[in-house]
C-alpha cells in the first residue's frame, strides 16, 4: 500500500498514467523535476502535494497552479467577508422570522 510517493531530480516529462489505482496515496512530492509539465488523474485520498523548483513558467503546471492559488485566494476572501456579515445576517434572519414565530 503506497501512502506516500517523492519523485526529486528526475527527467521524466509526465508522471504516466493515472494515478487513481494508488487509493492510499496521501502525500506526493515532485522536488526538482523540471520537465513534468502536467499532472495525471490523481487519487481522491491525497491530502498533500508538494512541488518545487525548477518549473518552466509556460508549462500547464504551472499555469494550474496559479489558476488554484487565485481561487484559494478568492475562496479565503469569501470566508473572511462571510465570518464578518454572519452575525449581521443571522440577526436579520432573527429579527425578520420572530414576528412568524409568534
Amino acid at each position: 500500500m503506497v501512502r506516500c510517493l517523492r519523485f526529486r531530480d528526475c527527467e521524466m516529462r509526465s508522471l504516466e498514467g493515472n494515478m487513481n489505482c494508488l487509493s492510499s496515496l496521501n502525500k506526493l512530492d515532485i522536488h526538482f523535476c523540471p520537465n513534468i509539465s502536467s499532472l495525471p488523474d490523481l487519487p481522491s485520498s491525497l491530502q498533500h502535494l508538494s512541488i518545487w523548483g525548477y518549473l518552466s513558467p509556460s508549462s500547464s503546471l504551472v499555469s494550474a497552479l496559479r489558476c488554484l492559488l487565485q481561487l484559494t485566494r478568492y475562496l479565503k476572501l469569501i470566508w473572511q467577508f462571510s465570518s464578518l456579515l454572519w452575525p449581521v445576517l443571522s440577526a436579520l434572519l432573527g429579527s425578520l422570522l420572530s414576528p412568524i414565530a409568534a
